[in-house]
């Protein structure tokens, strides 16, 4: 009897130390999410293995605002990083789901469109010369919501990135909200990386670049090396501001080392122009900016910011 009792003492015991630990654990989680939330950032996928840095590793961080500007600016820095034996990471900061090209492809606009008093009124797709319809064409994912466009795009770039030479784990992806994001969550994605690699290369895009989302990206980067917290670094003109802004900047044209690279360059830009909506693949930056990327395909370049003001 006496034994019998003491056995169930010992699983009431047991029971209670386990339903202690769940808590104690599940508070620890809610107070590290609390954390993340606190500083503004929306979502990060983070490598859970974290690897010290060391200055022979020779790592090279790209903070890329959208996806598919690692192509459109970044592609012909990135090939020849890889060629000089460095290792390149690629940071996704927005997932890009307020893009435009979401309407074109649906063929209408919608209660999640940003014009969202248009929902109903047909979008006209310039690239295909037509009025779409998810249904009528068996889209993978049906009609896109922003939520869709924002995995489809995310897809594009892991792709995109394969096709570079950049393997996955050396991919992380931040889910800011593209038009949106402010430099306080920006400056919080950028100081994880300056702690995790103090003696890596950081490259992103100039802090005079017209569009917000690209500018702020240099304007913080631009902080913490004032603050001597990185080496100099390096800071590109978009494909927009370089090829087609009527606002002139001083930048250097930068080619590929080595020729065989172009056709990487070529792969890379035809996955965001990939159309196989039964597959999930919406080929959303063609739809998005189809003359950048025409502008890339054929003369791939990328020109590096040398104003006055970054020197």
């Amino acid at each position: 009897m006496i034994s019998r009792k003491r056995m169930f003492i010992a699983i009431i015991f047991s029971c209670t130390l386990l339903l202690s630990l769940f808590f104690i654990f599940k508070g620890k989680f809610q107070v590290v999410s609390e954390a993340i939330s606190n500083e503004n950032v929306s979502e990060a996928i983070l490598n859970e293995n974290k690897v010290e840095s060391s200055p022979k590793d020779h790592d090279v961080i790209y903070f890329s605002p959208h996806a598919d500007d690692e192509m459109l600016t970044y592609s012909v820095s990135i090939l020849n990083d890889i060629r000089d034996g460095k290792k390149v990471h690629l940071v996704l900061i927005s997932d890009g789901d307020r893009s435009f090209a979401r309407e074109m492809i649906n063929g209408k606009y919608d209660y999640e469109s940003l014009h969202f008093e248009r929902a109903g009124k047909k979008v006209f797709c310039k690239i295909h010369h037509t009025y779409h319809d998810p249904e009528k064409e068996k889209y993978k994912d049906g009609w896109l919501s922003r939520f869709e466009v924002g995995q489809a795009r995310i897809r594009e770039f892991y792709k995109a990135a394969e096709f570079m030479g950049v393997p996955q784990e050396r991919v992380e992806v931040f889910t800011l909200k593209n038009d949106k994001y402010t430099v306080n969550e920006v400056r919080s994605i950028i100081r994880l990386y300056v702690e995790r690699y103090p003696h890596a290369e950081f490259k992103t895009m100039s802090k005079f670049d017209k569009h917000p989302d690209h500018a702020k990206l240099g304007k913080v980067l631009e902080e913490f090396y004032l603050a001597k917290k990185i080496k100099k670094p390096t800071f590109f003109l978009s494909n927009y501001m370089a090829r087609f802004s009527k606002k002139h900047l001083v930048g250097h044209r930068v080619y590929l080392k080595d020729s065989a690279d172009r056709n990487k360059v070529k792969q890379g830009l035809n996955v965001y122009r990939t159309w196989k909506p039964q597959e999930g693949w919406y080929g959303l930056g063609i739809h998005s900016v189809p003359s950048q990327f025409e502008s890339m395909y054929k003369n791939p370049y990328t020109m590096i910011d040398i104003s006055d003001a970054n020197k």
